[in-house]
């Protein structure tokens, strides 16, 4: 018996497969499920408050990173389309190494605050990101949502919000463990 392949497309379709599709998800290690309920509460209820905290004298900024940015260039230029032929490109590229960003964004404004383009992306560079976003405006309060990132919780930034709000820092505890400041 000879079995003949159907086409590609048709073996996708009668089998409802569509591998140009793809989705992604995030199974986060939550250890307690009421604790993190509550910090979801708390997140949502500072975002919809942002307008009547900022008329407040709070600003409420959202701060992340994005890092290993490629800095690359194609080996080859491009090869033109022609009639009968699509553009081609070849895929070989230079290096030029990576980059990385920390950016901050306005909540209520949307505008992006003091980004911070460099190749690191350390705790005292996110540190001093913090740093110069309070300087633009000293006299304001401020609420910084992250994620649980380390670099956003570290001793470095810790240290600066202790000094920025006067609270000495022999006061904040031990390294590894709680003080007064819990990030």
């Amino acid at each position: 018996m000879i079995y003949q392949y159907p086409k590609s497309g048709a073996f996708l379709k009668e089998r409802d497969l569509k591998p140009h599709l793809t989705k992604g998800w995030l199974n986060p290690k939550i250890e307690n499920e009421e604790e993190f309920q509550e910090t979801v509460e708390k997140i949502c209820e500072i975002y919809n408050s942002a307008e009547i905290l900022e008329k407040n004298g709070t600003q409420v900024m959202s701060t992340d990173e994005k890092m290993g940015i490629q800095a690359r260039e194609h080996a080859n230029p491009k090869q033109t389309m022609q009639p009968g032929q699509v553009e081609r490109c070849d895929p070989e590229y230079v290096r030029h190494g990576t980059t990385g960003i920390i950016a901050t964004r306005n909540v209520v404004t949307g505008e992006i605050v003091e980004p911070m383009i460099q190749p690191t992306r350390t705790e005292e560079d996110f540190a001093k990101h913090i740093e110069q976003v309070v300087n633009r405006d000293p006299e304001s309060n401020y609420i910084f949502i992250t994620d649980n990132l380390n670099t956003h919780k570290s001793e470095t930034l810790v240290k600066l919000v202790a000094k920025m709000n006067g609270i000495p820092e022999e006061s904040l505890g031990k390294k590894e463990r709680k003080g007064i400041n819990r990030f």
